[in-house]
């Protein structure tokens, strides 16, 4: 994959608290109602991309357990759009925080990548305060 933003992948602060980052949600996408990915990423890229995480801080949070990002995010993992990428295709995808098993032992968090193709109110853009 290709990444959209390569030269901002390293613009983030060193150290941020996770507490104050906040949970964007587009208007379109409020009351369970669908908004076409593309279009969100526009959006997104052209008004608040640079406020956005992306993967490297993904990756740190993620670092951090299973039980961290869900006490911090809910259960629904959160976005970086600043870490958009594209594949051979053309296809948007988007790292997020996913989390996955069923017994204590075996509960963990990662980044994974979301094909980008519809957005919801559940899947939120995280953003470092304005």
């Amino acid at each position: 994959m290709m990444p959209l933003y390569p030269e901002l992948e390293k613009v983030g602060p060193l150290q941020f608290d996770v507490t104050k980052i906040e949970q964007w949600v587009h208007e379109r996408q409020q009351g369970g109602l669908f908004m076409n990915g593309e279009e969100l990423h526009s959006y997104i890229a052209a008004n608040i991309l640079n406020s956005c995480l992306g993967l490297t801080e993904l990756l740190a949070i993620a670092d951090r357990g299973y039980y961290f990002v869900l006490q911090h995010f809910g259960q629904v993992g959160p976005y970086g759009h600043r870490g958009a990428a594209r594949n051979q295709k053309g296809e948007l995808f988007v790292p997020y925080i996913n989390r996955s098993g069923r017994h204590d032992a075996q509960k963990k968090a990662f980044v994974s990548w979301d094909q980008f193709k519809i957005a919801i109110e559940c899947m939120r853009t995280l953003r470092f305060p304005s």
